[in-house]
């Protein structure tokens, strides 16, 4: 529903892809557990999403930039 092109994980230099979205969820439950969790939620329909912006490795550290 995001439209992002998967291809680009295969490529080892990219580090991340961010954008933001406006979205319709049904369901949504919190965990209250406590520890390291995630809330859960059924996505139903993206109504707005931006541009994705894309992060690359630097140089031979491979550092995000």
């Amino acid at each position: 529903m995001f439209a992002i092109d998967t291809r680009l994980f295969d490529d080892p230099t990219v580090c991340s892809v961010n954008g933001a979205a406006t979205v319709k969820i049904n369901n949504y439950m919190v965990d209250q557990t406590e520890g390291d969790v995630n809330d859960l939620a059924d996505l139903v329909e993206v109504t707005k999403k931006s541009r994705a912006s894309i992060r690359r490795r630097s140089g031979n550290n491979g550092e995000c930039r």
